[in-house]
């Protein structure tokens, strides 16, 4: 297979992807750990960007550091990729696009069957957007919200994202709730994950109607405060959904 060269970023895009850039080990082989788990998609970059397969992350072999992918059904691709001394990696967990590069691939039996062994990367580009993906707060299991302005108000999540969460309210809330006003510290306790501790903005609030008629407002808000730990949390917690709805599904 081939196709064309990833576009290389220039200066100024150099400098913002390296707020999202993970150089820590433990953050690292958590993200990877994170694809094998959702069986995601890698499209890998060969021979300078000209070739390419699509394949997926095995296993992450943390003892010899290496990571195991499954082989293509194109042997030519696949022997390009062999040949190649730099490799990159790209691929989108739970909706979050993540880039990094592998040193040369090398030929081994996984499981009984082809497979491809490749050293761990140093560092991994994991872009956080927003408008990436959102996913819904589970009926059975609701996430609460609570709210230290005013004090004592707790809201249930309707969805949540790496840029921020929505909100549910009922019609005698929304008058406290306003857009543009800034929430400066919420505790969200995110089921099997651990407790986040950030500040909202809320970008709007909107009259919701429900399938049985019922109405109430959503209000989606943005994060403020994040960090590398917070945003860390946030994405395990998607990917801990992600892999229950997988489950259901399956």
């Amino acid at each position: 297979m081939s196709q064309q060269n990833p576009p290389l970023a220039s200066g100024s895009q150099q400098a913002e992807l390296a707020r999202f850039t993970l150089s820590n080990p433990l953050e690292i082989l958590q993200h990877l750990h994170s694809i094998a788990e959702l069986k995601q998609a890698v499209t890998i970059f060969s021979n300078k960007g000209n070739s390419f397969i699509v394949t997926r992350l095995l296993a992450v072999d943390v003892p010899r550091s290496v990571l195991v992918f499954g082989m293509s059904a194109d042997d030519g691709s696949n022997q390009k990729l062999l040949a190649s001394e730099r490799n990159v990696l790209v691929t989108a967990p739970a909706g979050v696009k993540t880039q990094f590069i592998c040193g040369p691939a090398e030929a081994v039996t996984y499981e009984g069957r082809r497979a491809f062994e490749m050293p761990l990367p140093e560092k991994i580009i994991r872009l956080q957007r927003r408008e990436f993906y959102r996913i819904h707060s589970p009926l059975t299991k609701p996430v609460w919200c609570r709210l230290h302005e005013p004090p004592g108000r707790v809201l249930p999540l309707f969805d949540i994202s790496l840029g921020g969460v929505a909100l549910s309210l009922s019609l005698d809330q929304h008058a406290w709730l306003q857009s543009g006003q800034i929430l400066s510290q919420v505790d969200i306790d995110l089921p099997g994950v651990g407790l986040l501790q950030v500040g909202l903005e809320v970008r709007h609030v909107m009259l919701i109607s429900a399938r049985d008629g019922q109405e109430h407002y959503r209000a989606g808000c943005t994060f403020i405060g994040m960090n590398m730990a917070r945003e860390t949390l946030v994405q395990r917690y998607i990917t801990h959904l992600e892999r229950e709805r997988r489950a259901l599904v399956r």
